[in-house]
């Protein structure tokens, strides 16, 4: 007999990522399907299928799926969400994190089930940059965006020297609205537009109207990659939005125009997604790949880069002749990203 292998490594790092993959669709199906929502009180398996028009031979595995998972839990009185699913998935909840969940299982895992072919043949259509018609992307977003993330910028912002006399602020690309609710809250003296194309302002509109900050937010339709921006700000955020310079190399001609429309003593804001430099050590709080995860997979599906190489944006803030530039990571949902920073 021949010897047998020994002491080869556990497939346990397999499992664990199948396990997430099973977990993130798990959850996009019950949000979609309403059953957080329907199980705010307990109730039986049963009950739950015939009352959402479940098949009721697979609805018990699926709820005690959940329950393995710690998104449900199971008693004699039946199946109940927990608390903090209904904070996140219930679809009545303000700024819930369903739409979210749909774009990461729908447009990012369901598609890499033929990923072989994506890396034979690339996408398996052309990205657009200028595209507008992707109404899941911004709600997942501005799900993002309202759990924390809008609100620490805001208080980055608030942090800046002369951040009190702030009275005109630009939420470039700033999509959904969130930043600017933020930034509206956090200035209250001052005026917070949003510039980006028309059709994409109507997803901020009634972000901003359902929070009741019609006569602090106002809207710029426009495209900055070729449209001129306004003068006279003192700060511009830029949020997830310059990778869409990135194919065509836009970004040093972008950050120059945005210093233009800076007065002096202004101040540019840029959070994106980065890639890692190699001199970067490696954080505890993230995985090496949490930077990037997301948005390679997105540049594998689309063909079109998603992730700023790191220093990128800072580098062109000097070229343009900002001072002062300052950069740092910034651990968000997602992975660490790259805040930075700097005056006219």
């Amino acid at each position: 007999m021949k010897t047998l292998p020994h002491g080869l490594l556990s497939t346990t790092p397999l499992f664990v990522s199948m396990r997430h993959a099973v977990c993130l669709h798990a959850l996009a199906a019950a949000a979609e399907l309403g059953l957080f929502d329907f199980l705010a009180v307990p109730r039986s398996a049963e009950d739950t299928a015939a009352a959402l028009g479940l098949h009721a031979s697979v609805i018990p595995y699926f709820l005690e799926l959940l329950v393995l998972m710690g998104a449900m839990r199971h008693s004699a009185a039946g199946y109940q969400s927990t608390p903090e699913s209904l904070e996140l998935y219930a679809r009545e909840t303000p700024a819930g994190a369903s739409p979210l969940a749909r774009v990461l299982q729908g447009q990012l895992l369901a598609p890499l089930h033929r990923l072989g072919e994506r890396l034979r043949n690339g996408p398996a259509t052309a990205a657009d940059p200028t595209r507008t018609d992707n109404r899941d992307d911004i709600a997942g977003a501005a799900s993002w965006a309202f759990r924390g993330v809008a609100e620490k910028v805001a208080g980055e912002i608030a942090a800046l020297p002369g951040a009190g006399n702030f009275r005109r602020i630009l939420d470039l690309g700033g999509g959904h609205g969130v930043f600017s609710l933020y930034l509206a809250q956090t200035f209250p003296r001052a005026r917070v537009e949003i510039l980006d194309f028309p059709d994409v302002l109507e997803h901020a509109r009634r972000h901003i109207a359902a929070w009741e900050a019609e006569d602090r937010v106002a809207f710029l339709p426009g495209n900055y990659l070729c449209d001129p921006i306004p003068e006279g700000y003192d700060c511009i955020l830029a949020s997830c939005t310059l990778n869409f310079c990135l194919p065509q190399g836009q970004v040093p001609s972008v950050v120059r125009t945005v210093y233009n429309a800076l007065r002096p003593g202004g101040w540019f804001v840029g959070l994106h997604d980065s890639f890692p430099s190699a001199a970067e050590p490696p954080s505890p709080r993230v995985p090496p790949w949490g930077h990037t995860l997301e948005c390679l997979v997105g540049s594998i599906l689309s063909g079109m880069p998603m992730a700023m190489p790191a220093g990128l944006i800072a580098d062109c803030m000097r070229q343009s002749g900002f001072s002062l530039v300052q950069s740092r990571p910034c651990p968000e949902a997602g992975g660490i990203f790259s805040l930075d920073m700097a005056q006219k």
